[in-house]
């Protein structure tokens, strides 16, 4: 049987719909309450119909959690969101390679005001979120993430599909789990707060835009924030991090590839900022190989001269790569540009005799 939604509706009853197709259009609102907190949504394909380029909005109400069981298909525009200020939870199950709108998570304000995390989606697969997106040539909200939703981040999971851009809207929370990495390989668009919490790693290792998306468009202070509140951020790519004013929290790290270019960021004045108890931050080495048994240099972060006039050489606490290798030094060097790097020198432990 085929379920096709053209009006709005609602879902008050039933922990479950079962159907071979379900179909959407935009512009509808479908609403989930009353009884039956935990519902699953079953089909083969959930088609989702561009009709007015708004949007199918799906809205849950008190405690309820939806899971959709069902490759979402189409490019008309999705927003799955709670309702006034309520606790919600939203999966999308599939690999949904054959769904091309723009997906957006959001939360609804009780009386103008938002309670960070009262929205949660659940991630295990970046295909989760859409495959190609086509209904735009402005790709960078065809995952917008706003009004301060959480997603909790399940498993490993790499946003590679280069036109799925990602918006960080208002503000938005990635709670990815201990023995996980969320890996951006994607354009991500700050225009809020972006906060980094779990155990796990965020890796940054595509492009960072700001506002609109557009490449000229320059951070706004209080809408570029990276906050890292647990567990570990990582920097891949030199333009994934550059405007960024990233705090980094007790407990937390900074992870860098020993052959890349280490968090550079020299487009803001302020890129750092380490709220620990001995106002220094914790850095992890990940070695590629190509030591060699020799003495290598890591770029752990490249910063402007104004940001490095008030961040110094011990700021950065680096740990030994490996048991055999150690962190020898670091130290600051202005490169002809003007811009200034901190460049750790990583070598083999030199060997050790005891005589008794």
């Amino acid at each position: 049987a085929t379920l096709t939604i053209a009006f709005n509706s609602s879902w008050k009853a039933g922990a479950s719909l079962t159907f071979k197709e379900v179909n959407m259009y935009e512009g509808l609102s479908f609403g989930l309450w009353a009884s039956d907190n935990t519902r699953t949504l079953n089909a083969e394909r959930f088609n989702v119909h561009s009709v007015s380029g708004s949007a199918v909005l799906i809205q849950l109400g008190q405690s309820k959690a939806l899971t959709i069981n069902a490759e979402l298909c189409g490019d008309g525009n999705l927003t799955l969101r709670n309702m006034n200020d309520q606790i919600g939870h939203a999966s999308l199950n599939h690999a949904n390679t054959n769904y091309h709108g723009r997906l957006t998570l959001s939360q609804q304000a009780l009386d103008g005001v938002f309670t960070p995390g009262r929205f949660t989606t659940y991630l295990g697969d970046a295909r989760n979120w859409g495959g190609q997106y086509t209904k735009s040539d402005d790709i960078h909200n065809a995952i917008t993430l706003s009004n301060f939703m959480k997603a909790t981040v399940t498993n490993s999971v790499d946003f590679t599909e280069p036109t799925r851009g990602m918006l960080i809207q208002g503000g938005a929370t990635f709670d990815v789990q201990a023995g996980r990495t969320m890996r951006l390989s994607n354009q991500v668009t700050y225009a809020g707060v972006l906060v980094k919490a779990g155990a796990g790693t965020l890796e940054l290792a595509g492009t960072a835009r700001f506002i609109d998306g557009a490449a000229g468009t320059a951070p706004l202070a209080g809408t570029n924030a990276l906050n890292v509140t647990a567990g570990a951020l990582k920097v891949s790519s030199a333009e994934a991090a550059e405007g960024l004013a990233v705090t980094f929290a007790e407990g937390t790290k900074l992870v860098v590839p020993a052959g890349a270019s280490g968090y550079r960021n020299v487009t803001w004045d302020a890129p750092l900022t380490v709220n620990t108890a001995s106002d220094t931050l914790p850095v992890e080495i990940e070695l590629d190989g190509s030591e060699a048994g020799g003495n290598i240099e890591v770029t752990i972060c490249t910063f402007n001269a104004t940001a490095a006039q008030n961040i110094q050489e011990t700021a950065f606490a680096v740990a030994n790569p490996s048991r055999t290798m150690r962190c020898k030094k670091v130290e600051k060097r202005t490169g002809e540009d003007g811009n200034v790097s901190y460049v750790a020198t990583v070598g083999p432990v030199g060997a050790r005799f005891i005589v008794q």
